[in-house]
């Protein structure tokens, strides 16, 4: 009776666990998910490439073991050529963007460190910077561009003509003086960081107001704000793009254009920001496409990536 008992039970065990004995609904359900996972997968895998892709080809290159420059210090924003309300409303949202990578509020009668400016004379802008305005100008050991470069691109009638000043600071300070005299050094580098790291001191970025083709002020200020707390290539071909980006203002038009930063934008930004100061280069990508998952996961997203046509 009871190996009968027990045969009984081991006959229902093996009818309930068989595979046969799943509903149609139950088989169907568990293909969805399985499917749906894989798909996610893919999608984030692809993202990955992607993202790493459009990263070589759209920032500045450097060597694997040079760190990014960008701001560690609350961006003091200055905006010129535009109507006070214009101006104001280019500034806060450029300041917004920044507070969100966590760089904090400036204090009040900070100095500019951030300047965008909007001119129909961008030669002549530039010229009376170099005589009366060397401090928005810098000098070449500190500046992220050649002066060279910097007047051709304004004589060539680009829309838009940016450079940075930088600095060199360890984890007691910056290393050089205004002199450019060294004042501290340390040799304390690791496999994943350098025992310096380059801040941002000042970024300009000058535009063409004859060039602008109807921009928004939402799309200036975007556009500016990758400028200033980003380092992106001074020449994209952007027909090797896959991602949307804001950096492709003027060679797409504002019409067709992103009207704001888009979700490689902001995970550019993000994962550039997360990184702490003397990280090599080298460790950007793999922070933006965590930067990503990020934003996958705080919009409930399912991490599908919008290619462009």
């Amino acid at each position: 009776m009871r190996a009968a008992a027990l045969g009984i039970l081991a006959l229902a065990a093996a009818v309930l666990t068989h595979p046969a004995a799943l509903s149609a609904r139950d088989q169907a359900g568990r293909l969805e998910q399985d499917s749906t996972e894989i798909e996610v997968l893919s999608q984030r895998e692809m993202a990955r490439q992607v993202f790493k892709d459009n990263l070589r080809q759209m920032t500045e290159r450097l060597s694997v073991v040079e760190s990014m420059p960008r701001f560690f210090q609350p961006l003091c924003i200055e905006v010129a050529g535009l109507e006070p309300e214009q101006a104001r409303f280019v500034a806060d949202r450029i300041l917004a963007t920044s507070l969100e990578l966590g760089l904090g509020e400036p204090r009040a009668g900070c100095r500019a460190n951030a300047v965008v400016i909007v001119v129909d004379d961008p030669e002549g802008m530039y010229k009376r910077l170099v005589s009366k305005r060397l401090d928005l100008v810098g000098v070449l050991p500190f500046r992220d561009v050649h002066t060279r470069r910097i007047e051709s691109e304004v004589r060539g009638k680009r829309p838009v003509v940016w450079w940075s000043m930088l600095a060199t600071a360890n984890a007691q300070g910056v290393t050089f003086n205004d002199l450019g005299l060294v004042v501290s050094q340390s040799t304390a580098a690791s496999r994943t960081a350098s025992s310096t790291y380059r801040p941002k001191t000042l970024s300009v970025v000058m535009y063409d107001a004859n060039q602008l083709g109807g921009a928004t002020l939402g799309q200036i200020a975007d556009h500016a704000a990758l400028h200033i707390l980003g380092m992106p290539r001074r020449q994209i071909d952007f027909g090797g793009i896959g991602l949307p980006s804001m950096l492709s203002l003027f060679a797409d038009g504002p019409d067709v254009a992103p009207q704001a930063l888009t979700d490689f934008d902001r995970a550019y930004l993000q994962g550039l920001y997360s990184l702490g100061p003397g990280a090599f280069q080298v460790r950007v990508p793999r922070a933006v496409v965590a930067a990503y998952a990020a934003q996958c996961e705080a919009d409930q997203s399912d991490c599908r990536i919008k290619l462009q046509n």
